[in-house]
């Protein structure tokens, strides 16, 4: 057994060798930085979550956070970097662009049932529409669709409306009807062909996906790196409407392309085809 002065002198290199252990540690394993991500539902679950892997791979001593948020809430966003939908200046950021709005319908095999896409706008209005209607929308529907390549909205038209895009989308998949697209954004079900894009008439507008943060960063923060690579993957998304993959027999007709104002509304004097 030890005497007194020996366990005195145990506890004291017991504690000392715990701290060395604990210094250790933490040098072999540092501790793990945070960023966190924020963006809506449909910009989280059909770009960033396809890609996290990717992420992680490429930031392997980052820990990753990814918060949903409404376009209502954009304005109040939090985290390192926001992805917001819309037209800026948004005060109290910068914001650098991702991709532009480029909109067309979409449809899944299984609702054709072995039929060909629909090859006429007039065929398509016949179709079931899927559409995404909540307030303050500042994205295309389906009449501002129809309104901004020219044509008259499908009277009497069979519509269901969904209050987030992940459910348009997973209606969409599951053959249930047509959604509108955006570019950029469902590219993976339109190179599985898991959707067909099913007109080469497409809406666009001055509005678009744009990365976000504060316009006093810490130039040393992790975020900086990480929203450099999210650039670099958005990169391949910005290419010319009529390469676009899946268009039917209307690929040959001229893609409207048609500014519009900040709320949204088309303007008709500026209207212009793109062939």
């Amino acid at each position: 057994s030890l005497t007194r002065a020996g366990e005195e002198l145990h506890g004291v290199l017991s504690a000392s060798l715990g701290q060395i252990d604990r210094a250790v540690s933490r040098i072999r394993s540092p501790a793990r930085q945070t960023v966190t991500i924020s963006a809506g539902a449909g910009f989280s679950t059909y770009w960033l979550i396809p890609r996290l892997a990717r992420m992680q791979r490429a930031f392997p001593s980052l820990s990753l956070r990814i918060v949903s948020q409404s376009h209502e809430r954009e304005a109040d966003a939090s985290g390192d970097l926001q992805v917001r939908f819309g037209n800026p200046p948004w005060p109290g950021v910068v914001a650098t662009a991702l991709f532009s709005e480029r909109v067309f319908p979409a449809v899944s095999p299984l609702l054709l049932g072995g039929r060909p896409p629909p090859s006429t706008l007039e065929h398509l209005k016949s179709l079931p529409l899927l559409d995404m209607e909540v307030r303050r929308q500042p994205w295309f529907d389906w009449p501002a669709w129809w309104a901004a390549i020219g044509h008259p909205v499908a009277q009497g038209a069979e519509v269901t409306h969904f209050d987030s895009y992940p459910l348009v989308v997973s209606a969409a998949l599951a053959g249930q009807g047509v959604c509108l697209c955006w570019g950029g954004l469902l590219d993976t079900f339109l190179q599985s062909g898991a959707l067909r894009r099913v007109t080469a008439y497409e809406a666009t507008s001055e509005r678009g996906y744009f990365i976000t943060h504060r316009e006093e960063p810490d130039p040393n923060h992790p975020a900086n790196r990480l929203r450099e690579w999210i650039l670099e993957e958005a990169a391949p998304a910005v290419r010319e409407p009529m390469q676009e993959a899946g268009a039917t027999d209307e690929s040959s007709a001229p893609v409207l392309h048609r500014k519009h104002s900040r709320k949204g509304i088309p303007r008709q004097k500026h209207a212009r085809l793109v062939r």
